[in-house]
């Protein structure tokens, strides 16, 4: 669940930086039936190369020339920054993984010639929409989800439905 003020504080919210024109919609019958942002976290969070391994390292340079002529991006320079973007706001009316994909491929096709050279996304492995994620080119991440109570937040944390057929949504970008 987000707020207005997670989106609305541009450099102080949940989701700093996030403009509304990060924002892909689906639109069926006149209404929102999906959503999904590409949040772009350079200016305040990176992952930089330190080094290559040795076989890498001689590589990667050949691989850079490669990458000139074919649709490759480079790989950086030991202390450069790994251009990447996150998805965000992955949302779809009843799980929709057709509007699902059709975002995926509109946001893969907006991105993919721009400086980035990964976008980073989060699904649960029993959410139906993950399908989607496996027909691009992947690397697959893994990680334990925990449950935190605040007492300001009781009430909400108890409305929430724990059923085991629940699929959890973790926002990757906020981690």
């Amino acid at each position: 669940m987000y707020r207005e003020s997670d989106l609305s504080q541009g450099n102080h919210g949940r989701f700093k930086g996030l403009k509304a024109e990060d924002f892909f919609l689906a639109i069926r019958d006149g209404r929102i039936a999906g959503t999904m942002a590409v949040w772009d976290q350079a200016a305040y969070r990176q992952t930089h190369v330190e080094r290559y391994s040795g076989l890498l390292n001689i590589a990667r340079p050949f691989y850079n020339t490669a990458a000139r002529v074919l649709p490759l991006k480079r790989l950086p320079n030991p202390g450069e920054r790994i251009p990447y973007v996150y998805l965000a706001c992955l949302a779809t009316e009843n799980d929709d993984v057709t509007v699902f994909r059709h975002l995926l491929r509109a946001v893969h096709e907006a991105i993919r010639c721009g400086p980035w050279h990964y976008a980073i996304a989060g699904l649960h492995e029993r959410d139906p929409r993950a399908s989607a994620l496996l027909e691009l080119r992947h690397i697959p991440a893994a990680g334990r989800l925990f449950v935190v109570q605040y007492a300001d937040e009781a009430d909400e944390t108890l409305a929430l439905d724990t059923a085991e057929q629940r699929v959890p949504y973790v926002e990757a970008g906020c981690l």
